[in-house]
């Protein structure tokens, strides 16, 4: 997917390449019962894919959603893969319309090459009349309805070693929180657990039921079934997440939100979930369980039943979570798995109290728990913690705090990243979190312990703590030099031998106390006949890695992008670039160190430097949303393009695009149209692999070690006036960079810097700006490129070979005409219409959705929109539509 920051990407790729192939289920097809009959309002065109026509599976042909049925007019929807499957669920929600429909809910499709209808997330026994009795199709106002308060866990059981979990291969479990289905009552409203199954056999069936009764609407259990058991007033489930050897890396779980991704072979299914449990005298925030049998015993075209709901054991530091003691705990409701390991925080308070997860809440304390789930057995291992030090009782007036990673530069928790392990080919599970440690009551904070980012190592067999390292610096003269959970950032080596980790974090030297840049080094382990590294030999002395200047200090700093396990490229896999901003306001300055990892010897080691200027300017323009630098394709340098203000004499726009290249063919120039009257405005780079190379794990003796880049499209925005036409339009432009072409700098790129850049929008001469273009994702395949963009009231499609294989082998975009002398910019972009009907403008786009645990995220990616029309009750409905590209 498109790295740029400025890019709306709507499914993360975590870089783990397929490491079980489970497939489709060896049960028989039922054929395909969709009619997909051409209207008179579509006209099918070259759009690399299916046509429109094969999404829209409603009654009336139109659309993906049915009429009648108001779709989320904030797009809320969410595609499922199942790994680089041609499988998935799609769920989105709705305004459900009609006598008896009383709020919101959610629809679900499933899709194997093809589309079933819909059918609603329901659980009530009565679908059919109004009252107290009717489900209220959604999830009430207790949490309100979001796609991400839904999960799905995909049964991927080809290569099990028990013929009953074999027969679910292909099959489903869909999680979603919603009302109960009474609205009054002795146990009140509260919000609950409820489990869907799928049963793929039954996909193309509107209705079917089973010997043991079991209701099916197209492969979807018709009546979803409680999990949790808490049932008294306000006893709410918050939120739930997965645990399971289905999953691929880290997933992130919060309140009506996640991350994750799943392909994987499973073994085993466990569901985890918050809420609140009424414990005589306190509601409690409660960490609970239950398994999914996949070799359950009873007939497979019936759904698995989860077994009883457990509570998760935590670590009570002298506190209690049954309400009856001084010290309560209580359990956040973000949470952090990986395969089986579960990751939680767990706050006491010696007050009796609920606590909280504040920071600086005197006596409150905030520890993290492990729990990893025995997938041999049928219950959970001691629970263990990764604190460096463990908060010396719930009791006391001091307080301690530990804090997951978030998205660098955010308090995004689900867009974080801090957890490597076996997915990514290590022995062990490397986790970061901060921690602040013991503070006195009124002083938190202090000088002597503000605040550390601790790296710990798990097992994951057990959860248990193998070992804890304080990889931050304490500055002793400085109070409140705490780390800030929102200014890390780890990135792993393409091979998984090691983990450079960076953050800001003050310095006292010199005249002034600034904020500098630091960074250390995890050497992994990789060889199971070899013990994992003690946290002493895996783990670097921290280095500062800028110039400290008094006055001038780093204000962010940024990885160079499309770094990552296996999908990762680096010309040079020990080496990785690292960009900041440094500067005294006065001016602004990227620089750039370049680290090193040491992979001789058995313990970790790197170098880092010299720091270098990439560029400096006296204007504000120049700053981390206006730069991104990528491997340059040798030698472990690096290629980037920024924003500079050349401050143009005249009225004109001055923002400009430049590119440079370090190491062979060093070289900086501007790429844009080099005409002083257009601004324009990088919004960022993709590049693509040589593709014998990416995905691919390297030995310690082979090339594949390294992956390149080897085209590198720069995407930017310009404004669209020529000397004869000064309107006000903005478009899209790019050039793509050839890493390994021996010419000039100028000359690498195509067209080249002495031609106007590819257009990849369509021309227009609205002054407006309303109809702009803008760019919605990218994402590629091998070494192709495919585009989005949206505009004049459509979306549209772009597609780039890098083979040439084009209408126009010179630029090998989608061009209307096979060659050009480049005299013109404007003639030679034919993007495809994606939505297909020029009668309707979409209300709006939902971007890309691409599968997870793969390289490739182009194929078989899906792209929504929304429409307005027209119901038989001549009302105009919000719906969806849809198109996949083609897979191979």
């Amino acid at each position: 997917m498109l790295t740029g920051k400025r890019f709306m990407t709507l499914a993360v790729v975590l870089g783990l390449c397929v490491l079980a192939t489970a497939g489709c289920r060896r049960k028989s097809s039922k054929g395909t019962t969709v009619n997909n009959q051409t209207t008179s309002i579509f006209t099918t065109d070259s759009f690399p894919g299916e046509p429109v026509q094969a999404g829209n599976v409603a009654d009336d042909q139109r659309a993906l959603s049915e009429a009648g049925l108001d779709v989320d007019s904030q797009g809320d929807i969410r595609v499922f893969f199942n790994g680089d499957r041609d499988i998935a669920m799609v769920v989105y929600t709705t305004g459900f319309e009609g006598s008896t429909g009383q709020g919101t809910g959610a629809m679900i499709h499933y899709y194997d090459g093809v589309f079933r209808p819909g059918v609603p997330l329901t659980s009530a026994a009565d679908l059919t009349s109004a009252g107290s009795n009717y489900f209220n199709f959604g999830f009430g106002t207790q949490n309100g309805l979001t796609t991400g308060d839904v999960s799905v866990a995909w049964i991927n059981t080809d290569g099990n070693s028990s013929d009953l979990a074999r027969a679910r291969s292909g099959d489903a479990i869909i999680h979603w929180e919603g009302a109960d289905q009474f609205d009054g009552g002795a146990d009140g409203m509260n919000v609950c657990l409820f489990s869907t199954y799928f049963c793929a056999d039954f996909a193309n069936d509107e209705n079917h039921v089973t010997a043991a009764g079991t209701e099916y609407r197209r492969g979807f259990d018709k009546f979803a079934r409680r999990i949790d058991a808490e049932d008294g007033t306000d006893e709410n489930v918050t939120m739930h997440g997965l645990l399971s050897d289905g999953l691929c890396g880290e997933a992130r779980w919060a309140r009506q939100d996640s991350r994750y991704t799943w392909g994987d072979e499973t073994t085993q299914i466990v569901v985890f979930w918050n809420q609140f449990v009424n414990n005589t005298s306190t509601f409690d925030p409660t960490t609970l369980w239950a398994r999914y049998p996949l070799d359950q015993a009873t007939p497979e075209e019936d759904p698995i039943i989860a077994t009883a709901p457990a509570e998760v054991a935590i670590l009570l530091d002298g506190a209690s979570d049954t309400g009856i003691t001084s010290g309560e705990t209580a359990c956040d409701t973000n949470y952090i798995s990986y395969n089986f390991t579960l990751f939680q925080r767990v706050a006491a308070d010696v007050g009796g109290a609920v606590p909280d997860f504040n920071y600086a809440n005197d006596d409150d304390d905030v520890y993290t728990v492990t729990n990893t789930f025995n997938s041999a057995g049928t219950d959970f291992f001691a629970p263990d913690t990764i604190n460096f030090f463990f908060p010396f009782s719930a009791t006391d007036a001091s307080e301690s705090h530990a804090e997951w990673t978030k998205e660098t530069g955010s308090s995004y928790f689900v867009g974080g990243h801090s957890t490597y392990g076996p997915d990514e080919g290590i022995l062990e599970i490397v986790q970061l979190h901060t921690e602040i440690v013991d503070e006195p009551t009124g002083s938190f904070g202090n000088a002597t312990n503000s605040g550390e980012l601790v790296l710990s190592q798990v097992d994951p067999a057990t959860g248990a703590d193998i070992g804890d390292a304080i990889i931050s610096i304490e500055q002793p003269l400085i109070t409140g030099d705490q780390v800030s959970d929102q200014n890390i950032d780890v990135r792993m080596g393409r091979n998984g031998d090691y983990l450079f980790v960076a953050w800001l974090g003050t310095k006292d030297s010199g005249g002034t106390a600034d904020q500098a840049l630091w960074v250390c080094e995890y050497r992994t382990s990789r060889d199971s006949d070899v013990p994992i590294l003690a946290i002493g030999a895996a783990v670097t002395a921290t280095v500062n890695v800028n110039v400290d200047i008094d006055g001038d200090p780093v204000h962010w700093f940024e990885f160079q992008s499309q770094l990552g396990y296996v999908c990762g490229m680096q010309s040079d896999a020990e080496v990785m670039n690292l960009f900041f901003g440094q500067d005294d306001f006065s001016f602004n300055e990227i620089d750039v160190v370049r680290l090193t990892a040491d992979l001789t010897g058995t313990g970790a080691a790197f170098t880092a430097g010299p720091d270098s200027v990439v560029q400096s300017d006296d204007d504000t323009i120049l700053g981390q949303d206006d730069f991104e630098a990528i491997d340059s394709g040798e030698g472990g340098n690096f290629f980037c393009a920024f924003d500079r203000d050349i401050d143009s004499a005249g009225i004109f726009t001055d923002i400009q695009v430049f590119a440079m290249r370090t190491g062979l063919g060093a070289s900086v120039a501007r790429i844009d149209s080099n005409l002083n009257f257009r601004g324009s405005d990088l919004d960022g780079l993709l590049a693509t692999p040589h593709s014998d190379s990416i995905g691919v794990f390297g030995s310690d003796d082979d090339d594949s070690r390294s992956a390149p880049a080897a085209v590198i499209h720069v995407f930017f925005g310009e404004d669209e006036m020529s000397e004869n036409n000064l309107n006000g339009t903005f478009t899209l432009r790019t050039r793509a960079f050839y890493t390994d072409d021996s010419t000039s700098f100028s000359d690498s790129f195509v067209p080249d810097l002495l031609e106007y850049p590819f257009q990849l929008a369509l021309t227009q001469n609205d002054d407006s700006g309303f109809s702009d273009p803008s760019l919605i994702d990218a994402t590629t395949s091998g070494n192709d490129v495919c585009l989005i963009f949206e505009q004049l009231g459509h979306l549209y499609y772009q597609h780039f070979m890098a083979d040439g294989g084009g209408s126009d082998a010179n630029v090998s975009w989608l061009t209307t005409e096979s060659d050009s002398d480049g005299s013109n910019d404007d003639v030679y972009t034919a993007p495809q219409m994606v939505d297909d009907d020029s009668a309707v403008d979409i209300d709006f786009s939902d971007g890309w959705w691409t599968r997870g645990c793969v390289c490739d995220s182009c194929q078989g990616a899906m792209v929504f929109w929304m429409k307005g029309f027209v119901s038989s009750s001549s009302t105009v409905d919000g719906r969806y539509q849809v198109r996949v590209l083609a897979s191979e």
